[in-house]
């Protein structure tokens, strides 16, 4: 089955789909890593995935889409399911260098969206994570759909939209999707979070 074109989360923009992909092959670009800290790759059944071996740990992944910079306003829009451990996931856009970038933050009935400016990381929220009843999923199962540029940065969980930020100052830079454990995170398995990731499409003008 051919992974289909998603409608826009926001339909006034008329944006170019630059990468589009359903994990069904491993030719398209995504690294295939094994260090001490984390292992990525296209696992069967045709999702790309993304599992950390120690507690307080981070898995940042480029998105292969082979575009020249700067990607102004991109639209990404994946399912991701999260397969044991404790942590969260999310995207890093506006990607300057590590420490410059814009960050949205997914967990289990929470989410965040921060930045990180030369090197500061400080959410636009108060507390750091908003709990929301409205994006608790018992299939753990995310359909995510993310916005970042013209001043603005949303998000959209499950077909949830949730409130826009206006924010003008990081544009342009690069899109990753990111995996984190949490600190207290115990090991289930081999890791201490997993996330698979699936139907990614990127958008960008």
């Amino acid at each position: 089955v051919m992974l289909q074109p998603s409608p826009s989360l926001f339909p006034t923009i008329r944006s170019m789909q630059i990468f589009l992909d359903d994990f069904s092959s491993s030719s398209t670009g995504w690294p295939q890593l094994d260090d001490s800290t984390r292992m990525t790759g296209y696992s069967e059944g045709g999702m790309y995935g993304i599992a950390l071996k120690q507690p307080g740990s981070d898995g940042d992944i480029l998105i292969p889409h082979g575009f020249d910079l700067p990607l102004t306003t991109v639209e990404l829009s994946f399912r991701a399911r999260p397969v044991g451990g404790s942590g969260y996931f999310g995207v890093e856009c506006s990607y300057i260098d590590e420490n410059n970038y814009l960050f949205i933050g997914i967990s289990e009935g929470a989410y965040t969206i921060a930045k990180n400016e030369n090197g500061t990381f400080t959410s636009f929220f108060n507390p750091f994570w908003l709990h929301d009843p409205a994006i608790v999923n018992e299939n753990h199962e995310f359909q995510v759909q993310v916005r970042c540029g013209d001043d603005k940065i949303q998000l959209m969980i499950n077909g949830y939209t949730l409130p826009a930020v206006d924010y003008s100052g990081m544009a342009g830079g690069d899109v990753l999707i990111t995996v984190s454990s949490t600190k207290d995170a115990v090991q289930d398995g081999l890791f201490y979070y997993e996330v698979l990731f699936d139907d990614l499409e990127l958008k960008a003008r």
